[in-house]
């Protein structure tokens, strides 16, 4: 709902009412919802009960929302796929505030945060030389579950190079990072990939690359 410091028009509930009419329209899609920054309304509270009722609400809106849906956490870990999808269950949400919110009711449906890989770089040099250090590194874990890990596999503009127009728009810049795909996640670094963030992804054979990879990673397993 927000983009850094800048409020989107969306609500929390419009959002996740989005969600539901795909879920509902599909039989084999998983989700996953990452609430990894609470700007607004959160940090800058310093009332704890009023932080509580707060949190409390913001539980309340996904739950009704989404209830059927989500995947509820296990100190055990994630279910296989297939037990997902045979069971509907097929939201999975990530939350990443500072407040402990277990012992709040319904707090079952937050899984620990997706740990986030970005290189925050406008130079094609500097992002595969962050991915080639970062990507096949152990991702961490939280009570002995391993966190799920995203790549973001894009450039970040900065203000000036916007202002100077410096890449002539988004869809150039992420085509420029795009290409690269096919090498980088189908034979570079398959069996380190978990999730990867692009941008314009349809200008890309990432869905493929994935289909086509975990394919490889199952067959391989049997």
């Amino acid at each position: 709902m927000v983009h850094d410091l800048q409020r989107n028009r969306i609500t929390l509930k419009q959002a996740l009412r989005q969600l539901l009419k795909f879920i509902k329209r599909t039989t084999h899609e998983i989700i996953i919802i990452d609430f990894h920054r609470f700007v607004h309304g959160f940090d800058d509270e310093k009332d704890l009960p009023a932080m509580r009722r707060r949190l409390q609400t913001f539980i309340q809106i996904i739950h009704e929302q989404l209830g059927p849906y989500i995947i509820p956490y296990s100190s055990k870990g994630l279910p296989t796929i297939g037990n997902l999808i045979a069971n509907n269950q097929r939201i999975l949400i990530g939350y990443a505030y500072k407040f402990d919110v277990r012992q709040l009711p319904d707090s079952f449906i937050f899984w620990p945060p997706v740990q986030h890989l970005w290189a925050n770089t406008d130079k094609m040099a500097e992002l595969e030389s962050y991915m080639d250090e970062q990507i096949c590194k152990p991702s961490k874990s939280y009570h002995n579950i391993h966190l799920l890990r995203s790549i973001m596999a894009e450039l970040t503009p900065t203000v000036e190079g916007v202002l100077f127009n410096r890449y002539h728009g988004l869809r150039e810049m992420a085509a420029t990072v795009n290409m690269h795909y096919e090498q980088w996640f189908r034979y570079r670094w398959p069996n380190c990939t978990n999730i990867v963030a692009g941008d314009f992804f349809l200008g890309s054979d990432l869905i493929d690359i994935a289909n086509d990879v975990n394919r490889q990673r199952f067959q391989s397993s049997k």
